[in-house]
């Protein structure tokens, strides 16, 4: 990673081979650009399971993040301090973060903990002919022998002249030590499972909880869904029976005319546009009632498309005009005017009459005026 405009030629050859939701892409990404992620890889982090060496990947590439924004060096060393924890108890033979962690000032490279870690390194990287982490490696090593290799020296120096005073208090304390140590491990160790515990018991609730609430929802949707499904199921077919009764009886008087010799009135009656009339307008009351119930906002919404002055009121609050009801026919996709003259029984002409007048009053372009009814719900 030292190069970075070959890190940068790597990403833009590779990265459109690996999905945009993929995990990897965004720690990729982290590791070869200086785009910012943070966001993706906190999100990544929040579904990934730990500890894990997804996670541990995830850890440090948050780091990274926020070293690159400049962010305070605690902030830093505490997501790497995660993702060592995540690879030590995952045996993760390719711990980057505890090479970041020892090269950091805050860090004592001097122990003899972090000599055997760095020569493991060595002997995993060596193992495996890793020569991308080797470099980092080497300087971690170095710092971390010449700490050591001081230490070593001082610790030679002190013993050599308290050795003989304190040959027997030494062998005294280690005994009381060792035992102190023993007991404060399985205290420290029980208390972490207790912790552990609590905290995992937590969670459970917490989800539990927050599926109950979200199946609850779901139940009150869905039968408010079932609900407005059948209201418009019952309308529909209530106005197909009444439909059929009107014509049932409309045929029995028409019947009862011609038996009766009254040819001219029967006539007269199948020649009336009355009934054809009344069944069209409570056509409307039903299609009206029934838009409105799954389109509440959309006189709003059309009016916003008008010149305030223009706006169009309903007669009622679940009723439309039929400059409303043409254009509520243009929301749901019927655009051409032929087919809405169709569907209203209106004549062609009519439906271009009314379509001409509102968009002369439209607050947009008159040419972009359809598209803009159209799309409406599109995104909906």
């Amino acid at each position: 990673y030292g190069d970075k405009e070959a890190c940068l030629a790597v990403w833009n050859k590779y990265n459109r081979y690996l999905p945009d939701d993929m995990w990897q892409k965004h720690y990729y990404e982290s590791s070869l650009t200086d785009h910012d992620v943070l966001k993706k890889l906190q999100a990544d982090l929040a579904n990934t399971q730990r500890p894990s060496i997804k996670a541990a990947m995830l850890y440090v590439s948050i780091a990274r993040q926020y070293k690159k924004r400049g962010a305070d060096e605690k902030l830093y060393l505490h997501y790497l301090i995660l993702s060592a924890i995540n690879d030590v108890k995952c045996s993760n033979r390719e711990a980057s973060s505890l090479i970041f962690i020892v090269n950091s000032p805050h860090i004592c490279a001097g122990t003899e903990r972090a000599f055997n870690y760095a020569m493991l390194c060595t002997e995993n990287a060596k193992s495996y002919k890793d020569v991308g982490r080797s470099f980092d490696i080497v300087k971690a090593h170095a710092k971390i022998t010449r700490a050591y290799q001081k230490r070593l020296e001082y610790n030679i120096m002190l013993c050599i002249g308290c050795m003989a005073l304190l040959v027997l208090a030494i062998l005294a304390v280690v005994l009381l030590y060792r035992n102190v140590v023993r007991k404060r491990r399985a205290q420290a160790e029980l208390l972490s499972q207790i912790e552990t515990a609590n905290v995992s018991l937590e969670e459970s609730v917490k989800k539990e909880q927050q599926a109950l609430e979200k199946l609850r929802h779901s139940n009150a949707l869905l039968r408010d869904e079932i609900a407005y499904h059948n209201s418009n199921f019952i309308n529909v077919y209530q106005l197909v029976t009444k439909y059929i009764a009107d014509v049932q009886a409309f045929k029995k008087s028409v019947f009862n005319l011609i038996t009766s010799g009254k040819i001219d009135k029967a006539r007269s009656e199948l020649k009336s546009q009355t009934n054809a009339e009344n069944y069209l307008q409570n056509f409307f009351v039903h299609f009206d009632k029934a838009f409105l119930a799954s389109h509440p906002d959309f006189v709003e919404r059309f009016n916003q498309l008008l010149k305030p002055e223009c706006a169009i009121v309903p007669p009622t609050d679940d009723r439309l005009t039929p400059e409303l009801r043409i254009y509520a026919l243009v929301s749901m996709g019927i655009t051409d005017s032929v087919s809405i003259a169709e569907f209203l029984h209106y004549s062609p002409q009519t439906i271009y009459n009314y379509r001409l007048r509102v968009r002369h009053c439209a607050c947009i372009p008159e040419k972009n005026f359809a598209d803009a009814v159209a799309q409406m719900y599109a995104d909906e």
